[in-house]
């Protein structure tokens, strides 16, 4: 269950539509998804559109608008993470070619889109950029991995985002990945980095992003991660003890600064909708 927009017990106003519109979201497996994102978004008046792209739902093409809601016409789309990687056996992964496409008509068009963690990566890898990973040997890689709640540093440019508008400096948001993406694509610009992973947000155009980490994830998600993945963290040496006490001790500012990157995407929605 999505948490509510009670936020450091203040009850902020969600922004409402005038209309309704709809957004793609783009999911990867059927226990990951836009979580808290999605509650938000419909509170606000948007209809949401959940694809799963192993289950071949994908749409053939996006067509960005703000009215026709009953075919492929949408006002924004989301991909959202996965315990896919892109370097993974092309057969397990066969839908990421389509992800892509659809990627780069979005951008072609205009329309606002968000990637999540492995869907940051998918972004990155559409528009050029280069994805490494610890190739799902997490023991001993020394690779730029990210678990559990991380500070990521906006630099100049993030400050200044619309994305991150409201924000501080320094936020912090929960991470789970092993991939990374190692180069930016050519005229996309970095907008945070943490002090493990030199890439968690870029901008490409104007209304195109990327995030490493999953403000869409709530404390409680990550306390419910399954026994397996634990397993792979301690067996590596992480400390997940660790990992459930810094989650707890930053839930409220990281409910708080969530919730106000989602208020911002949706700002930028209705901006390029006026």
């Amino acid at each position: 269950m999505a948490p509510t927009d009670i936020v450091s017990d203040i009850i902020y106003p969600t922004m409402i539509q005038t209309k309704q519109m709809k957004i793609l979201v783009v999911n990867h497996q059927d226990d990951c998804n836009a979580e808290r994102f999605q509650s938000w978004l419909e509170q606000a008046g948007f209809q949401i559109d959940n694809r799963l792209g192993p289950a071949g739902e994908l749409p053939d093409h996006v067509q960005y608008s703000t009215d026709d809601i009953d075919s492929n016409g949408y006002c924004a789309m989301i991909i959202t993470g996965s315990n896919c990687n892109i370097d993974d056996e092309p057969s397990s992964i066969w839908w990421f070619p389509q992800v892509e496409k659809l990627v780069l008509e979005a951008v072609n068009q205009g329309m606002p889109t968000l990637g999540l963690c492995l869907g940051c990566q998918l972004v990155a890898h559409a528009l050029g950029g280069r994805i490494d990973s610890c190739h799902n040997q997490l023991k001993g890689c020394t690779k730029p991995y990210g678990f559990g709640a991380t500070d990521i540093h906006l630099n100049a440019l993030g400050r200044s985002d619309r994305l991150f508008d409201k924000l501080p400096e320094t936020i912090v948001m929960h991470e789970n990945h092993q991939a990374y993406i190692q180069k930016l694509p050519d005229g996309a610009e970095l907008l945070a980095s943490s002090n493990r992973c030199p890439v968690e947000a870029f901008r490409y155009g104007r209304n195109t992003y990327g995030l490493q980490f999953h403000p869409e994830v709530s404390t409680q998600t990550v306390k419910g991660w399954k026994p397996d993945r634990i397993n792979t963290l301690v067996d590596a040496g992480i400390d997940w003890q660790q990992i459930i006490d810094r989650a707890d001790e930053n839930d409220q500012v990281n409910l708080d600064q969530s919730w106000q990157i989602c208020q911002n995407f949706i700002a930028i929605i209705q901006h390029i909708a006026s």
